[in-house]
């Protein structure tokens, strides 16, 4: 199961980290690989323990952000040429996404997602603009894992 992770970089909510930690932890135990497309708060938190787990993680990032990622990661990285493309590729190579808050960035690449097929969850209760959506299934993290586990797979 490859699952991308949307939400926020830079300052997060404490409740968002315990999410991604949560969320992550369960991928990593179900040996699927969390793609995102940076590296701080929140998305960090997902890749961590999904990997920690024993999951995998790929980021995939501009070119121009080669300097700001940290070495013990750069393995995990494939760089693409701007944002557009990597929303782009994150939306064809993942099986769902799911939002744990986010911004303007993470609403384009769920809508490129969602324009591609692929399933799209939001956690609940988070005060999110995915959720103007009308293909995004807003849900508890705990609904979202049961119908990533029901069969969602690769």
């Amino acid at each position: 199961m490859i699952v991308g992770l949307l939400g926020f970089g830079l300052n997060p909510p404490e409740q968002h980290l315990y999410l991604a930690n949560e969320f992550g932890s369960w991928l990593g135990k179900q040996g699927g690989t969390m793609v995102c497309g940076g590296f701080q708060g929140t998305l960090a938190t997902g890749i961590s323990s999904c990997m920690q787990n024993g999951g995998f993680a790929r980021l995939i990032l501009e070119k121009d952000r080669v300097l700001q990622v940290p070495s013990e990661w750069q393995s995990l990285v494939q760089y693409v040429d701007d944002s557009s493309m990597k929303h782009q590729h994150i939306a064809e190579n993942v099986s769902a996404v799911i939002a744990i808050g986010g911004g303007p960035g993470s609403l384009k690449l769920m809508q490129k997602a969602v324009s591609s097929g692929k399933k799209a969850f939001v956690v609940e209760g988070l005060g999110n603009t995915y959720e103007v959506l009308s293909e995004t299934k807003v849900l508890s993290l705990p609904s979202i894992i049961q119908q990533l586990g029901d069969g969602l797979g690769d």
